[in-house]
């Protein structure tokens, strides 16, 4: 059975496992603040599906109590800097959720003036992680940069919340 027949299921369970996580964030995250979890589990030894990927992220951002609204979504190999434009009236957080290939360590940075936002876990293709951090100007364009081996292929999407 191919990975395409097995989307929604797929989706179904991710799904309730991001909205059952959703909640475990703290009101005041901080650089040591450990990012929250979604499962994004590819059976099979299958090469993940971009498309699939990306929709159990914005899913994720959107279905959260806090409700996100995506800004980009990327894919690539090695590290990645992500230019963001100013923040939708009434956000006040900047997000990102990520997904990556290899053994190595992802490393996420919001780079703004003020206090840097900032988070890390493994790469895994069975677990996604996201952070969010308060921005010190919404009005100011943002930049979001993802570290990642040179060989790990990374799935980012990049939301704000209010």
């Amino acid at each position: 059975m191919g990975i395409t027949r097995r989307a929604p299921a797929i989706i179904g369970t991710i799904l309730i496992a991001a909205l059952t996580l959703a909640g475990c964030t703290s009101p005041a995250p901080a650089p040591s603040q450990a990012p929250r979890t979604a499962e994004i589990s590819p059976s099979g030894g299958a090469a993940p599906n971009e498309a699939i990927i990306f929709e159990v992220q914005k899913a994720s951002v959107e279905g959260s109590p806090t409700r996100g609204t995506v800004l980009k979504q990327y894919s690539g190999t090695g590290p990645a800097t992500i230019s963001i434009g100013p923040l939708p009236k009434g956000h006040k957080k900047l997000g990102t959720t990520v997904l990556c290939s290899g053994t190595g360590d992802w490393k996420v940075n919001i780079v703004q003036d003020g206090t840097p936002g900032w988070g890390s876990s493994g790469c895994s293709l069975s677990g996604g992680s996201s952070i969010a951090y308060p921005v010190a100007n919404s009005a100011k364009d943002s930049t979001v940069k993802v570290d990642v081996a040179a060989n790990a292929t990374l799935w980012a999407t990049v939301y704000s919340t209010k």
